[in-house]
């Protein structure tokens, strides 16, 4: 059985506040986090970090990668350089646990 993640908004009602008329701002999952429909269903980089169990390095790089597609500006190769740096601290643990690795047998 398949068990709904409460969203951060929802266990902390202070996250929102008035951005305008009628609207509110989620301090905690603003809107450049938002994904996308995917079979009815809205999904935010989160849950596919979750999904995937992808884990803290892969986690940012995907999710510094998607929001870099999103914000198209200036920040764009700031978020992609940030995804470079969390893959090449990936690539870096991978290879020195091989190492060691190889080093026991």
């Amino acid at each position: 059985m398949t068990r709904k993640q409460p969203q951060q908004s929802e266990l902390d009602p202070r996250s929102k506040r008035l951005h305008g008329e009628g609207e509110s701002y989620d301090d905690i999952n603003p809107q450049h986090y938002k994904g996308a429909t995917f079979h009815g269903h809205d999904i935010q980089v989160i849950d596919i970090i979750d999904l995937w169990n992808l884990g803290f390095n892969l986690g940012n790089v995907l999710k510094y990668t998607l929001r870099a597609g999103k914000k198209l500006n200036a920040e764009t190769i700031t978020e992609l350089e940030k995804a470079r740096w969390y893959l090449d601290r990936e690539i870096h643990t991978i290879t020195a646990t091989l190492k060691e690795t190889k080093r026991d047998v």
